[in-house]
């Protein structure tokens, strides 16, 4: 399929979605939950945290993105709290893959 204008596919990562929207201009994007899953999994692989661990830091992650996602559906009208907002995310995520 060829889309009429470049976008972004928010999906579940499946190989097929990517090859039936297959175009340079398309961009791909893990949603929420699955990109919580894929986290986990990682953890899980690397075989470094224990099951405690690992739930911790998938639900640190979940806090930062989901209260972004909040800030974004109900101030969707205030572009400086969003930009706020976005920038304690990026904070956020810095210090956990520093603590990783």
């Amino acid at each position: 399929m060829i889309l009429s204008e470049p976008a972004v596919i928010v999906s579940n990562r499946e190989p097929e979605i990517r090859t039936a929207f297959a175009d340079e201009n398309t961009q791909f994007q893990t949603d929420l939950i699955h990109g919580f899953r894929i986290l986990g999994y990682k953890l899980w692989e690397d075989n470094g945290l224990n099951l405690k661990q690992r739930t911790e830091i998938i639900n640190e992650l979940k806090a930062l993105l989901l209260s972004l996602k909040n800030v974004v559906v109900f101030h969707a009208s205030e572009p400086d709290r969003i930009g706020e907002k976005i920038n304690c995310v990026v904070d956020g995520m810095e210090s956990l893959a520093s603590r990783l």
